[in-house]
């Protein structure tokens, strides 16, 4: 679903073009969707078991109280992404306020794909890369093709290795 952008940004350097992949916001459309069937419901229940007026506002307020929370996840995944360099690992992320965390590929030490039950009927998963020291975690949730995302960060971690220490 929407998990790896076509667009590739140019680097200043020789070398291949950053890959950038943004979250898939089909959780947050599962979510939206939750919301519209606890309205339809009441709105339901209110018109045609003639429920109390209380069940009608508690329930609208409920459905409201759940389409904000969506809407809060879809304009968070928007504004994330994770850039995948030829030698670094950088996360963006943030509306009101951008947030960066760049990595060099020497750092990286692990790459783990996590997916909770529901991420697994959706098809995805969070990835973490992990440097061992307490600053350096890079999370990014609801990726698709998770997998693919792990094995190109990982060939970063390959590349690093196999460079010819005279070339530097």
């Amino acid at each position: 679903m929407f998990a790896t952008s076509d667009k590739t940004t140019k680097r200043r350097h020789s070398g291949p073009p950053a890959l950038v992949v943004h979250p898939s916001p089909a959780y947050a459309y599962l979510v939206f969707g939750g919301a519209g069937i606890v309205a339809l419901t009441t709105v339901f229940a209110w018109t045609y078991w003639r429920a109390h007026d209380l069940v009608l506002v508690v329930g609208l307020l409920a459905a409201a109280a759940i389409a904000l929370c969506a809407l809060e996840r879809y304009v968070t995944l928007q504004f994330t992404s994770l850039i995948i360099g030829a030698d670094k690992l950088q996360l963006v992320s943030g509306f009101v306020s951008k947030r960066r965390i760049s990595l060099n590929c020497e750092k990286i030490e692990s790459v783990k794909v996590e997916q909770t039950a529901g991420e697994m009927l959706l098809g995805l998963a969070t990835i973490r890369v992990d440097t061992g020291s307490n600053t350096g975690l890079i999370e990014i949730e609801n990726v698709s093709n998770p997998e693919s995302v792990a094995d190109q960060i990982m060939q970063l971690t390959n590349r690093r290795e196999k460079r010819d220490p005279l070339d530097d």
